[in-house]
């Protein structure tokens, strides 16, 4: 069955305006309205913490965020997924094996992009030798092309899937649009389904979108389609009610 997550779009936790209380009880108060309606998980990132930097965040901001997954893990028995911008799962990884969070998302996985945080390389060799020293059992899921940037190989689709699954060792693959809320390349979709591959659906999932992948995902990640007004509102209710009432009856 194909699952569907919530992001948890986290505010500035760089912002010393903020209390962490009251960062912890914004993502209990949006992970509750995601439980009540049936999500079958949240993925929690650090949208607020614009520029982000590469491949590893300050310390304050790991305390921050292992703070407030442990009081998520608390309250919420769906799946939590945790990642940290641009591509910290190194980081990541280790937060969710000790908190026993279900998976990470990691941005960059294999390979090289040109990204507007420069050129970052893929960290699939460093993020699964803690996975194995840890003896952590969470997932990853990995982008291929992944928004807001441009692999530096001429691989396609198709090649970038199977180096991220198989020589990477990821769980599931992710794919997105060009930007936060952009909808797919479909080309990239029929590509994928024509070796077996569902991938993850990583943006720009609409509400009237949702029959178009009916078959042809393991599940998706949606942010801005349910949110009050932009990426960085609160979630709106009656929207998220809608989506996942579609998502049930069409997926």
């Amino acid at each position: 069955m194909s699952k569907l997550f919530g992001m948890i779009h986290l505010p500035s936790l760089r912002n010393t305006d903020f209390d962490i209380n009251e960062i912890i009880n914004y993502a209990i108060d949006e992970t509750k309205k995601l439980e009540d309606l049936g999500y079958d998980g949240i993925v929690i990132e650090n949208f607020g913490d614009q520029p982000f930097s590469s491949i590893k965040v300050e310390d304050e901001i790991i305390v921050k965020l292992s703070i407030i997954c442990h009081e998520l893990r608390k309250v919420f028995s769906g799946s939590i997924g945790l990642n940290i911008l641009r591509n910290a799962t190194l980081q990541a990884m280790k937060i969710a094996s000790i908190l026993k969070l279900d998976f990470v998302r990691s941005n960059i996985w294999e390979g090289a992009y040109v990204t507007d945080q420069g050129i970052i390389n893929g960290v699939a060799y460093d993020v699964m030798k803690t996975k194995r020293l840890m003896n952590s059992e969470v997932k990853i899921f990995a982008d291929i092309f992944v928004k807001h940037a441009t692999p530096l190989a001429d691989f396609s689709v198709l090649e970038a899937a199977e180096h991220a699954l198989g020589r990477g060792g990821a769980d599931n693959i992710i794919i997105s649009g060009r930007k936060s809320g952009g909808e797919i390349d479909y080309s990239m979709l029929d590509e994928l389904n024509s070796s077996g591959i569902k991938p993850i659906i990583g943006s720009g999932l609409k509400l009237d979108s949702i029959p178009k992948y009916k078959g042809k995902i393991s599940g998706a990640i949606v942010g801005s389609a349910i949110k009050e007004k932009d990426i960085t509102s609160k979630i709106d209710m009656s929207k998220a009610s809608e989506f996942i009432k579609k998502w049930r009856m069409e997926i």
